[in-house]
């Protein structure tokens, strides 16, 4: 008897729930074969994934309460779950006026993207080309760093408590995300902002979208689960908790290798032996006919000897002799240049540093390079365990992708 009232009961619910699903699917003005009604059993989070994980979806709309109680603090509500476990984009809709409101007297719809330097981000701005073709947009991109971490990057020494951009990072910064930006959204955006943390990034993120108030903010998600959301933490969460406005959060694509790179500049460093040189020939070679090379040589500062010891004696080199030694380094990697290639512009570096693989890394950071091209020594197994090899280390540390042109052997 109670089970046949509890499926009683749930028939009459159910029937209830299609009829009211029903009822929201007529407010859409859209003919029936444009749409289509589904009441689902299960739980809420995990049975909207399975649908977003459909090939035919291209995005997920869910509304956000705008409360949390204890469950939703420790595990998230179900539009953070939704959003950061899909394979679909996730619209998290807060206030529906903008959209109504959207291409009305050119109203443009103001989108506010967060973005790193991460495949993640660009992906995100490839997505909302979307929403240009659909209609006008004001496209504000804003990126937090830590300058002390970016300063290190570039190889350019600063104290360790500087807390703002210097006029230089802030351009070069600058310049990195526009090139970003043009390779995937094809526009230029309408602001750039770079601002400095020693916080939570997303934090400042969310003071900078209360005071751009756009309608929609943009973000990309690494999609961590579990101990490594805990470890790493989450931008994009951050930014679903202290927005107030729509979120929209854009995962990468399961497909990897979907996007190709264009390869517009190589940086290629040389120690001036036949096997480092064997690397230049094929770096012009990855531009195809177009493009720039960064053609590098890195020179150990010299050391001077211990003052303490006897026979002491002063080996300071003046800025004239390194100012003459530079040039003469330029013009033997002129001499490096392959023939024919005057389509294919060259700039030549001389940079000094004690770790020749971390010179290597930071050049290519600072002259914006899309990938490093190594020759290798060709060591292995004890050799490379005693004498080193740089371009390991390089592959290790870089954030570019590396090309190691190993020696052919007779």
């Amino acid at each position: 008897m109670c089970d046949t009232l509890a499926e009683a009961v749930w028939n009459m619910h159910e029937e209830e729930t299609r009829e009211r699903v029903a009822l929201l699917g007529s407010q859409l003005s859209l003919p029936k074969d444009r749409y289509r009604m589904e009441v689902l059993h299960g739980h809420v989070d995990t049975e909207l994934e399975r649908l977003g994980g459909a090939a035919d979806v291209v995005m997920m709309v869910v509304g956000s309460h705008g409360h949390r109680d204890h469950e939703q603090w420790t595990l998230g509500s179900c539009a953070e779950r939704v959003a950061e476990g899909g394979a679909a984009p996730t619209l998290i809709v807060r206030d529906e006026a903008p959209f109504l409101d959207w291409g009305k007297d050119g109203r443009s719809l103001k989108l506010f993207v967060a973005m790193d330097f991460s495949s993640e981000s660009e992906n995100a701005l490839r997505w909302i080309s979307r929403l240009l073709d659909a209609g006008p947009c004001e496209v504000t991109v804003a990126h937090v760093d830590w300058p002390p971490e970016e300063l290190a990057r570039l190889g350019i020494h600063a104290d360790y408590y500087e807390s703002d951009n210097k006029p230089f990072l802030r351009q070069q910064l600058t310049h990195d995300l526009k090139e970003r930006i043009k390779a995937a959204l094809k526009v230029e955006p309408d602001h750039v902002l770079v601002e400095p943390s020693f916080g939570r990034a997303d934090l400042k993120l969310a003071e900078l979208v209360e005071q751009c108030q756009p309608d929609v903010v943009v973000c990309g998600t690494h999609q961590r689960h579990g101990m490594q959301w805990l470890w790493h933490g989450s931008v994009s969460r951050g930014l679903l908790h202290h927005c107030g406005c729509n979120v929209l959060l854009v995962p990468s694509p399961r497909v990897s290798g979907s996007v190709i790179q264009a390869i517009d500049s190589v940086l290629v460093a040389t120690d001036f032996s036949d096997l480092a040189n064997a690397a230049i020939p094929c770096a012009y070679s990855l531009l195809k006919g177009t493009g720039k090379i960064h053609l590098l040589h890195v020179v150990k500062p010299p050391h001077l000897p211990n003052p303490m010891a006897g026979k002491y004696y002063s080996t300071e080199i003046s800025n004239e002799q390194l100012d003459r030694e530079n040039v003469q380094l330029r013009d033997r990697l002129g001499d490096l240049i392959p023939t024919a290639v005057e389509t294919i512009e060259t700039e030549k570096h001389v940079v000094i540093n004690d770790d020749v693989a971390t010179a290597i890394c930071q050049s290519a950071e600072r002259f914006g390079a899309d990938l490093i091209c190594l020759g290798s020594h060709g060591r292995s197994g004890l050799s490379r365990m005693v004498m080193g090899s740089v371009a390991q280390a390089v592959i290790e540390r870089a954030r570019k992708p590396v090309v190691v042109v190993k020696p052919i052997r007779n």
